[in-house]
């Protein structure tokens, strides 16, 4: 029998955070429309027709998982793919 080592199971464990983050489908939609770009959420909130409180949760979700970061520009603020290796 194959014993998997506690390295596999961290792994494993770290693969299911991920896909539980990703299962939320509004989510997945915003990492998808950010795209390889950014965006403001009240471009977000115009494509999806979402509230922007919603729209900010998420995205704060999204950043503390590493996977997003943000640029303030004036009023506004632009969230983009962190760029960096993610710890996943």
């Amino acid at each position: 029998m194959n014993m998997l080592g506690i390295e596999s199971l961290d792994l494993a464990e770290k693969a299911g955070q991920l896909l539980r983050l990703l299962g939320q489908a509004e989510r997945l939609s915003i990492l998808l429309a950010i795209g390889e770009g950014e965006a403001c959420v009240c471009h977000l909130e115009a494509v999806f027709g979402l509230r922007q409180a919603h729209i900010s949760q998420q995205l704060m979700v999204l950043r503390d998982a590493g996977l997003v970061t943000d640029r303030r520009d004036g009023w506004n603020i632009f969230t983009g793919w962190s760029g960096r290796k993610s710890t996943w």
